[in-house]
């Protein structure tokens, strides 16, 4: 297959972002660009700008003379940015709760119940991509495209870091139940249930 020429770093980055967050590529691994080329049929130009964009996004690492490798998030760090979430999300379902639509709403709906399925029958992969989708769609009803890249920027941040994906198949189920609550709290446009539940959904399972 012919190499896609012109990637925007950002989108590649995204792709590369998400097969950290499914397992393809291990905290602390080293990533050969050639391998970037490969998997994802990118020039060794666009590999290179992307994965220098993953840098300043905290995802990578950079070593001079080395190459890139996945960040591997300590204890403490993985706090900060649960903290940091914690901080942005609360505020900015407010504005989910004021700007949704009934259109968005069903698309939620839909996603929270192929995830519950998923959780019972996907792969870790499958779950990771439908999850992605929800968080991506919910917060870009807030209004703010600044604070809605902050928030993914901050989820990919973590990468596949085991304490920021489900520790166990009640860990996932949980999640899976907190997005129905999350659909039904915006669906009753109830701003401070939705604040909460938010609250409790990432400090419970990080994703």
């Amino acid at each position: 297959m012919a190499k896609v020429r012109g990637k925007v770093p950002r989108m590649l980055g995204d792709e590369i972002a998400l097969e950290i967050r499914n397992g393809g590529f291990r905290p602390g691994e080293w990533i050969r660009l050639s391998d970037i080329e490969e998997r994802f049929k990118a020039s060794r130009f666009d590999a290179r700008r992307a994965l220098s964009e993953l840098v300043l996004r905290q995802v990578l690492e950079h070593a001079p003379n080395r190459g890139y490798r996945v960040y591997a998030p300590d204890a403490e760090t993985i706090r900060h940015v649960r903290e940091a979430r914690v901080f942005l999300e609360k505020e900015s379902i407010r504005n989910v709760v004021r700007n949704i639509d009934p259109g968005t709403l069903h698309q939620l709906k839909t996603l929270a119940t192929e995830f519950r399925n998923a959780a019972d029958h996907g792969t870790r992969s499958e779950q990771n991509e439908i999850n992605n989708r929800f968080h991506i769609l919910l917060f870009s009803c807030s209004g703010n495209p600044v604070i809605e890249g902050m928030i993914e920027d901050l989820r990919q941040r973590l990468g596949g870091s085991s304490q920021a994906v489900w520790q166990s198949r009640d860990a996932l189920l949980q999640s899976a139940l907190d997005h129905m609550d999350i659909v039904a709290a915006l669906e009753a446009r109830d701003v401070e249930r939705s604040v909460r539940l938010i609250e409790r959904h990432i400090t419970r399972s990080g994703t």
